[in-house]
């Protein structure tokens, strides 16, 4: 089997994923440029705390992207793939980080903004399609405890209707502010139920104006 170059394992792992070289760039917080240098061979080396971010966004170790050595998969996951699948045909894209003001907003702004658009992006292992312009938000307070805790960061499609059950980013209008909770429909009568309860009561959206900014499809996981 022919020898690969670091260069050729950094495009071949990138393209096996799903990303594009900007993707990298903008989670790195590099140029476009010096990933495609990265990937042409222009450059003899790796910064390594960018060495540690690629591997990581690359779902690798640094080990195996410098001398293609070792496992391809981090250690704890390389003999326990099989709650991924095939770890090779895990989807990963990055999508922006945004604030609890721009939540609340996004869908009146969102023709402003292009696709992707924030000072800072996360990855999420994801299935089957999402909109364009799904975004991450942080989770904030202790309502939806235990499943979600203060900081965790969780992925919202904005395009998608929320289903009984479903989690949902909601803005109430009459106090203007965005709430994370469980959208639940009872024979029409709908309310956003807090997990952690009864520490925290529903919000009863009937006579209340009220609206669902998206569901939350997802809580990001690390690989390693």
């Amino acid at each position: 089997m022919k020898e690969t170059t670091m260069y050729e394992r950094i495009k071949k792992r990138r393209e096996e994923l799903g990303l594009e070289q900007k993707d990298i760039a903008n989670i790195i917080g590099i140029s476009k440029s010096a990933v495609s240098q990265w990937e042409s061979g222009a450059v003899k080396g790796i910064r390594p705390e960018h060495l540690l971010k690629l591997a990581e966004i690359l779902q690798t170790t640094p080990e195996w992207i410098v001398s293609g050595k070792g496992n391809q998969l981090p250690e704890k996951k390389a003999n326990s793939t099989a709650s991924l699948g095939k770890f090779e045909v895990v989807k990963v894209r990055p999508f922006p980080l945004i604030s609890w003001v721009q939540a609340g907003d996004w869908s009146e702004a969102i023709d402003l903004y292009e696709p992707g658009y924030a000072e800072r992006f996360e990855l999420f292992a994801i299935e089957g399609r999402i909109s364009d312009h799904a975004f991450a938000i942080r989770v904030r307070g202790d309502s939806m405890e235990p499943d979600f805790l203060e900081g965790d960061i969780i992925l919202v499609d904005p395009e998608r209707a929320p289903n009984n059950g479903s989690y949902v980013i909601a803005k109430l209008t009459d106090t203007n502010e965005c709430t994370f909770k469980k959208y639940v429909n009872d024979g029409g009568i709908i309310s956003l139920h807090p997990l952690n309860y009864p520490k925290y009561q529903p919000i009863h959206l009937n006579g209340k104006k009220a609206h669902i900014v998206g569901v939350v499809i997802a809580k990001q996981q690390k690989f390693f």
